[in-house]
């Protein structure tokens, strides 16, 4: 059933190939080029969600992660970038209580992402995260399928009146483009107001 739901999701996702070739070369060389800062104070985290040796990872590099950066470095905001190979990388970073509100970039489900040979971080197994740990913002830029809102990250560790950015269904690049230039003028407050659908 996921296959399915991933096969689908890619066709959507690719839908609009200009723009992720557009944006793929000058994204994929920002990204490399970023020099890590290891933050031990409070910060926004990008994580990159790769599958190695995967063509799918053209997508992820296309998505508006150069839209977010040109954001932060206009407001001076703090953030660093994760690009993840393993659950074990992703899961490091959302327990890392300096990452204060986090974006999400990948292939996935709502509940999860997916990673290669079938392997899959779950969300649900962050629900014991310490109050500490909890975030301020989560923006789930991967496909949202096969579930409800109830089981996204944010139903797990979004604090009280944390905000997200977290649509159901399948996203793909031209789509997760136009939600982030509109959420970058709202200032993250857009859950409903910055829905696009292409």
């Amino acid at each position: 059933m996921r296959q399915k739901n991933q096969d689908a999701g890619l066709i959507n996702r690719i839908k609009n190939i200009p723009d992720v070739f557009i944006h793929y070369f000058s994204n994929k060389k920002m990204i490399d080029n970023h020099q890590k800062k290891n933050f031990t104070t409070n910060h926004a985290g990008i994580i990159i969600a790769l599958m190695k040796n995967d063509k799918k990872d053209v997508l992820t590099y296309s998505e508006g992660i150069d839209l977010l950066i040109n954001y932060f470095n206009k407001r001076g905001e703090l953030f660093d970038i994760y690009p993840c190979e393993t659950k074990a990388d992703v899961k490091e970073v959302i327990e890392r209580k300096e990452v204060n509100r986090i974006w999400i970039f990948g292939h996935g489900w709502m509940g999860g992402l997916y990673f290669e040979k079938n392997d899959e971080l779950k969300y649900s197994d962050f629900k014991t995260l310490t109050e500490e740990q909890k975030k301020d913002f989560i923006g789930q830029f991967h496909c949202n399928t096969d579930a409800d809102l109830d089981f996204s990250l944010a139903a797990y560790i979004l604090k009280p009146n944390g905000k997200k950015f977290i649509k159901k269904g399948y996203r793909c690049v031209h789509q997760n483009r136009l939600a982030i230039e509109c959420c970058n003028k709202k200032n993250w407050d857009c859950n409903e107001s910055c829905e696009q659908r292409n």
